[in-house]
């Protein structure tokens, strides 16, 4: 059970997606740590992988159901440092879904430390591409996540 910080705490279904990668030296600050910016991109790539490997690409939405998935809310606690060449793994989770909503929360950990570097969650909104709200979740995640009503 993860805490969602936007709604009602929600099991993930053991529905989990790994990312793993390298900290690249373009990431890291003079300091040698990965900038602390970088870690909403990798939450992005953990979060685009993961619809992807349930067979749910961020562009089968906009394209085949002129849904979007705009970023609405964000937050970060960040743990530990990640530096250049680690090895790290973006563990990530749907915490909540209503019928317009999605929020996912995310795991980064530094592989062979045991560290968790950062945790944190986006608030998504389904938006039609005019921005306006799309009660769409129950029709396109109901065999994947419960929708809250």
């Amino acid at each position: 059970m993860i805490k969602s910080r936007y709604g009602d705490s929600r099991p993930a279904h053991g529905l989990k997606g790994h990312t793993t990668f390298r900290v690249t030296y373009r990431e890291t600050d003079p300091m040698g740590h990965a900038y602390y910016g970088n870690y909403l991109e990798w939450f992005e790539i953990g979060r685009t992988e993961m619809l992807r490997s349930l067979g749910r690409a961020y562009r089968d939405w906009e394209q085949t159901h002129g849904v979007w998935l705009p970023v609405t809310s964000c937050w970060v606690d960040y743990k530990a440092p990640t530096r250049y060449d680690d090895l790290v793994t973006v563990e990530t989770q749907v915490s909540m879904v209503t019928r317009a909503s999605i929020a996912f929360y995310y795991t980064v950990r530094v592989e062979g430390s045991g560290n968790t570097a950062a945790v944190g969650e986006t608030l998504h909104v389904f938006t039609t591409p005019d921005r306006k709200i799309a009660r769409v979740a129950d029709k396109l995640l109901p065999e994947l996540f419960p929708v809250r009503r």
